[in-house]
């Protein structure tokens, strides 16, 4: 279930439609190919250089 915020300020409940298991398994594939088994791990140190350049104020 997800709720979706409605006019006037009601509220209203709808159902997720069910995927596939034949692409959830493709994209867990397509995933662990693309960031050689890092997952999230993978984009870390790129983001933090990107910060570094920007503003490396946050490391105090």
């Amino acid at each position: 279930m997800v709720v979706i915020p409605g006019s006037q300020g009601r509220t209203r409940f709808a159902s997720l439609p069910q995927v596939n298991s034949l692409i959830i398994k493709g994209v867990e594939k397509a995933i662990r190919m693309q960031t050689g088994g890092m997952g999230g791990a993978f984009a870390w140190p790129s983001l933090i250089c990107k910060l570094d350049q920007l503003d490396d104020s946050y490391k105090s």
